[in-house]
């Protein structure tokens, strides 16, 4: 009778009879999926907050949900004798026990002791559905909490690094004299003055290749200081005689051929170019740092991903590129 029953019925009633049946089952992975996925975008916001690694976070916040379960577990019952606080009560007392056996299993037995304990818990969980909902519900949610979080803090990133590096207007550098006012120069004088250059750079003056730097496209991709120093030229061409290590490096860090950073127009454009690159790719992995009107970038070395390049931007303008590692880029102001 109970089988014609059962093929009489719908898959609207078969649906309905199971979730009925297995209503337990799911209330408890609901709950579980829910305190994990909150528990891990929790964290994995507040580490990006403090620019702490998310690793270090979630230890920490172990090792508080440890003190304060055993705190309470040392605390009398009848400081929970309301209802809606029993449970959180049983729930310590339960947690300290398996703390306890643990503890006694590391002295017996050492590390293989705690693991066996663990596994044990484990097994007996799986033992009843609801253990089973309870451990799958967590593992979805802890897994869910992490995807949705890595999402969100590439879109903000791709966001920030559109906005800043939104191409706008070009303005000219306010220049001062030495006596620290501003010159007034016409456009006359402005076009005599790039005629000056021009007529420089044609003769072959020490200072050619700097100037065709200066002139050339890239670097307009670059800030401009106070003293009207381009911050191009500056890390590329007079890095090159100040700290001749250091381009060859970031030519190695960053797997181009060497020479391909040479100290000549090509090797300026060609800079630029991987500068943007480091932009581009720590946009798409989520390193980036916004902090104190700055944008900070890093990828990975591809020689050593240990050894990796920093770019700083800032209004907009490449203002630096250099040598870093992932640790000194999360210490970077």
């Amino acid at each position: 009778m109970a089988s014609i029953y059962h093929r009489g019925k719908s898959w609207t009633q078969i649906a309905e009879d199971w979730l009925f049946d297995h209503k337990g089952e799911i209330v408890t992975f609901c709950k579980s999926f829910a305190i994990a996925f909150l528990t891990t975008c929790t964290l994995i916001v507040i580490a990006t907050a403090i620019s702490v690694s998310a690793p270090v976070v979630f230890t920490v916040f172990g090792i508080l949900v440890a003190a304060g379960q055993c705190t309470i577990s040392c605390m009398p019952k009848s400081a929970f004798e309301a209802k809606w606080i029993k449970g959180i009560k049983d729930s310590s007392d339960s947690y300290a026990d398996g703390l306890n056996e643990k503890w006694k299993a590391l002295s017996d037995r050492g590390i293989y002791g705690v693991l066996e304990c663990i596994g044990q818990d484990i097994g007996d969980a799986s033992q009843t559905g609801k253990g089973i909902a309870s451990i799958t519900g967590m593992i979805a949610g802890g897994f869910a909490g992490d995807k949705l979080s890595l999402k969100v803090k590439k879109v903000k990133a791709a966001k920030a690094e559109a906005k800043s590096l939104k191409i706008s207007e070009t303005k000219e550098p306010e220049l001062k004299d030495i006596e620290g006012e501003k010159p007034k120069v016409s456009k006359g004088d402005k076009a005599a003055e790039v005629t000056s250059k021009a007529g420089k750079i044609t003769e072959g003056g020490s200072n050619s290749i700097r100037d065709l730097m200066i002139q050339s496209e890239s670097s307009k991709k670059w800030g401009i200081l106070d003293d009207g120093t381009n911050q191009g030229v500056k890390h590329f061409a007079d890095y090159w005689k100040r700290y001749p290590e250091r381009i060859p490096s970031l030519e190695q860090r960053l797997g181009v051929n060497v020479g391909d950073f040479s100290n000549s127009l090509e090797g300026f454009e060609n800079f630029t170019k991987q500068a943007e690159r480091v932009i581009d790719d720590a946009v798409a992995n989520g390193n980036v740092r916004n902090i104190n009107g700055k944008s900070i970038y890093y990828m990975d070395g591809i020689a050593n991903p240990k050894k990796g390049v920093v770019v700083i931007v800032k209004d907009g303008k490449i203002q630096s590129m250099m040598p870093s590692d992932f640790k000194s880029f999360n210490k970077l102001q």
